[in-house]
C-alpha cells in the first residue's frame, strides 16, 4: 500500500543496493526496447514503478482479474499515476501489436512469464523436475522484435528493504525455426525463474497446481 504514495526519493530508503540495473539502460540503448520478464515472486508491482520514477519508459503487460473489477482498476489506476502504460491482455484486444509498439517506442515492457493464462498453444519446458506449460508470447515478441529479454526480480531482503535484481539478457539462438529458437529462450528463462523461485520459495504467489497429472523428468 506504500506504492501510490511512492516518490523517487524513497526508492534509495526502500531498497538494497541494486544488482544489474546497468543492464536495463544498456539495453535501451540499443533501441529496440526492453523485455522484463519476472514472475509473482515478491513484489513485482515494485519494480516497474521504481523503473518509472527514475525516469524509465514503462509499459506494463497484465491480464485482468475476472472476479474483481474493482482491484482491475486500482492496479490500472496506480499504474497510470506513476506514468506506467497499461497493456491489457483480453479477447478482442491487439494485445501482441501493442506490445510491438510499445518496443518500437524503445520501452521497457514488463510481464509476469511463470503461469500461461492466455496463450491456446502454451509450450511445456521443464521446470522443477516436471513438465509444466508457460507462454511461448515472451520469446517470440524477442525474436520478432529483436528487443532483448532481461529476467528481473524484486523480492523481500534483510531489514524490510526489497532487493532488485536484473539477470543477464537471454541468449537467442542463431539457428532454427521461431518456434525451435522460442522454445530455447523460454526453457532458459525458465531456468531463471526457478533459481529465483528456488532461493525465494516463500514469496512466490501462486496458488493453483502446477504439475497436476504431469509426469516427473528428474528429481527435484
Amino acid at each position: 500500500f506504500r506504492i501510490p504514495r511512492m516518490t523517487k526519493a524513497w526508492v534509495p530508503k526502500m531498497f538494497h543496493p541494486m544488482s544489474g540495473i546497468e543492464r536495463v539502460d544498456e539495453a535501451l540503448k540499443l533501441g529496440k526496447g526492453v523485455i522484463l520478464a519476472t514472475a509473482h515472486l515478491g513484489c513485482w508491482e515494485l519494480g516497474g514503478v521504481t523503473l518509472s520514477l527514475q525516469g524509465k519508459p514503462v509499459t506494463a503487460v497484465g491480464v485482468p482479474d475476472p472476479t474483481n473489477a474493482a482491484i482491475n482498476r486500482w492496479r490500472d489506476e496506480m499504474r497510470r499515476a506513476h506514468g506506467i502504460d497499461v497493456i491489457t491482455i483480453a479477447p478482442g484486444q491487439m494485445s501482441p501489436l501493442d506490445m510491438m509498439r510499445a518496443l518500437d517506442r524503445n520501452r521497457v515492457v514488463c510481464m509476469l512469464t511463470d503461469r500461461n493464462f492466455v496463450e491456446s498453444d502454451p509450450i511445456e519446458l521443464e521446470f522443477f523436475g516436471r513438465r509444466a506449460k508457460f507462454p511461448r508470447g515472451p520469446a517470440i515478441l524477442s525474436i520478432a522484435t529483436d528487443a532483448p529479454i532481461l529476467p528481473a526480480f524484486v523480492t523481500l531482503g534483510t531489514g524490510g528493504r526489497y532487493r532488485a535484481d536484473v539477470e543477464p539478457p537471454i541468449p537467442v539462438p542463431p539457428k532454427g525455426t521461431k518456434q525451435e529458437r522460442g522454445a530455447i529462450m523460454m526453457q532458459a528463462l525458465v531456468k531463471v525463474l526457478e533459481a529465483k523461485i528456488r532461493e525465494n520459495a516463500e514469496q512466490w504467489y501462486v496458488f493453483d497446481p502446477y504439475w497436476e497429472d504431469a509426469e516427473p523428468v528428474s528429481n527435484i
